[in-house]
């Protein structure tokens, strides 16, 4: 029975600290950090650099490395050895795709000016 009321409590004090806006969820977070993002313009559309900020900071989060004491809950990972290799691996894979499109002659929002590649 303690532990049962103990749990409630633990809840409610938890949706009262919500609603309040006294912390956010990963959610709310997510959202905030888009919105407010310089590159961000409104338009619904979530350009390349930043959803690659915004990995970049889940990862910093994970890591450690970045403190989000807004953030309802703790948010270490048990898969955090991985970040690194698959944020490299972005890394190249921007990389690769900028190169392609100065070849195409294709602007970052994907509308070009240049001709379709000729295929073989």
């Amino acid at each position: 029975m303690v532990v049962e009321v103990v749990v409630v409590v633990i809840y409610l004090l938890t949706y009262c600290v919500l609603t309040a806006g006294q912390l956010k969820t990963t959610a709310r977070w997510i959202r905030d950090f888009v919105a407010e993002h310089p590159s961000y313009q409104r338009d619904s559309v979530v350009s390349e650099p930043v959803c690659y900020d915004l990995v970049s900071a889940c990862a910093e989060i994970t890591n450690g490395t970045r403190d989000e004491p807004m953030l309802i809950f703790d948010h270490k990972s048990r898969t955090a050895a991985n970040l690194p290799a698959a944020m490299q691996r972005n890394d190249q894979h921007l990389a690769n795709m900028a190169a392609k499109r100065a070849v195409v002659g294709v602007a970052a929002d994907g509308i070009g000016d240049g001709p379709l590649p000729q295929s073989s």
